[in-house]
C-alpha cells in the first residue's frame, strides 16, 4: 500500500517524515510503500522560519487485500458455460458461504 502524507501547514520551512527507524524524507509531499500488513507509527515534524518545531504523530494501519468473486448467477444446462456456482478469491483464509431462496429458507451451505 502507497501512502501520499501532505503537508497543510501554512508556517513550515522544512519538514521531516519519520516511517520508521530506518525510513524517513524531507520532501514536501512523501510517498512511502508500506509492503507488509501491520500497524505503522508515522511521524510528521514541522519546523516555522522561527525554528519553532512541532510534531504529530498517528499509526496507519496497512490490512491485507482480499478479493473475491461471486458469481451473480449460473445456468447449470449442461451446456458447458456457467455449470458451476463458486466463489473465487485471493487473500482469504477462511470462508462460508450460505445460499437462500426468495423465502430466506436456506438452501445450501458450504462445507470448507
Amino acid at each position: 500500500m502507497t501512502i501520499l502524507i501532505r503537508d497543510s501547514s501554512t508556517i513550515s520551512l522544512c519538514l521531516s517524515m519519520f516511517y520508521s527507524i530506518s525510513n524517513s524524507s524531507s520532501a514536501i509531499s512523501p510517498t512511502h510503500l508500506y509492503a507488509d500488513t501491520r500497524s505503522y507509527q508515522v511521524t510528521l515534524t514541522v519546523v516555522s522560519t522561527q525554528s519553532c518545531t512541532e510534531s504529530i504523530v498517528k499509526t496507519i494501519v496497512v490490512n491485507p487485500n482480499y478479493t473475491i468473486y461471486v458469481p451473480t448467477a449460473f445456468t447449470p444446462n449442461g451446456d458447458g458455460v456457467n455449470e458451476v456456482f463458486a466463489a473465487v478469491g485471493e487473500g482469504i483464509k477462511d470462508f462460508k458461504m450460505y445460499v437462500f431462496d426468495r423465502w430466506g429458507n436456506n438452501v445450501f451451505k458450504s462445507t470448507t
